[in-house]
This record gives structure tokens, C-alpha cells and sequence, in this order.
């Protein structure tokens, strides 16, 4: 299980409490924005909980190379995976070179740690998931993650069984949901 603090708003004593919840409840790993990654890490110090840093979180609509930047100084600060929004105009208007390249040049710059795409599922058709997996999966992530933050509807089982039969055994797949502590 991971355990995500990504609000705008947080606070050293949120993150630190988020820390401890996830270090006692023996979370696989927290995730937290890139200015918030030295902080996590230092909080779970000496612990087998990993510091995830969201990427372009919520929009996803930064350029690659800004998305790769803040990789970079999320790498320094002691991120252990990423969680990297996909640009969904891209995706919408068909862009598939241009989002290749995003996922391609995050998984780069990731340096062989584990690099997760979100995709927003009230943002695009279902007509759009498998693509973007295919596409996911060919630029060498390791999961696809199926949002739902702006809007009321969660996951539909139908969406769950289009993305499972488009990653097949190439992503695993994560469905993000929030957690009141």
C-alpha cells in the first residue's frame, strides 16, 4: 500500500505525521510532492518505507523537460520512485510521439527507479486508455496509475478491464484513491 500526501498545503507536521503513519502501518511507500521529498526521507530514515515524488501533480500539463527537471532535483533530494502525470491534451488530441517522448524522458531520467504514469480518468474517453498504456508500456514504465481527483465518479469496472487487457503482463496497474488521517 502507499500512502499519499500531495496537497498544496501541507505542512512539515503533515508530512511528518504521514510519515509515521505509513513507517507503523509498514506502507510499501508514501508519495509527496518535490518539495517535499528531503523532508519525507529524512522523516523515514532507517525505514523500509520508500519516498515516491509526484511529478506535474495534478496537471500533468507541463512540458517534458520541466517534468524531467523536477525528476532530477526529486532524484537529489532522495526520491526512490516517481509518479508522473501524463499530459492528457496530448492524449486527447492524439499525440502519441509527444507523449512517448514525456514518458520516455521521465523513465530516463528516473535512473532504473520505478516510474509510474497517472492517467485522469475524468479528463479523458475510454476511447483513449489502451493507447496511452501502449504507450506507457512501450517507453518502459513500470505501472499506470487510474486517477479520479476532479470529479465525483471513481473507477468503473469497465475502465478497470480496459486498462488491465491494454497493459497485459508489461505495467501493473495502481488505482489512486485518498485517505483521510
Amino acid at each position: 500500500m502507499e500512502f499519499a500526501l500531495l496537497r498544496a498545503d501541507a505542512t512539515r507536521d503533515e508530512i511528518e505525521k504521514h510519515c509515521a503513519v505509513a513507517r507503523e502501518q509498514r506502507f510499501r511507500a508514501v508519495q509527496v510532492g518535490s518539495s517535499r521529498v528531503a523532508l519525507a526521507r529524512h522523516f523515514l530514515d532507517e525505514s523500509d518505507v520508500k519516498v515516491g515524488c509526484a511529478i506535474d501533480f495534478p496537471l500533468g500539463a507541463a512540458e517534458a523537460d520541466v517534468k524531467r527537471y523536477e525528476i532530477e532535483v526529486a532524484l537529489d533530494h532522495g526520491a526512490q520512485e516517481f509518479e508522473v502525470v501524463l499530459n492528457h491534451g496530448w492524449l486527447r488530441e492524439g499525440n502519441a510521439g509527444a507523449l512517448l517522448r514525456e514518458v520516455r524522458d521521465a523513465v530516463e531520467a528516473a535512473d532504473e527507479l520505478p516510474v509510474k504514469v497517472m492517467i485522469e480518468s475524468t479528463l479523458v474517453m475510454p476511447e483513449h486508455l489502451a493507447p496511452a498504456v501502449k504507450l506507457i508500456a512501450e517507453a518502459e514504465a513500470k505501472f499506470v496509475t487510474l486517477s479520479h481527483l476532479f470529479g465525483m465518479r471513481g473507477a468503473s469496472l469497465e475502465t478497470l478491464a480496459v486498462l488491465k487487457q491494454a497493459a497485459g503482463s508489461a505495467l501493473d496497474i495502481k488505482i489512486f484513491a485518498n485517505l483521510e488521517t
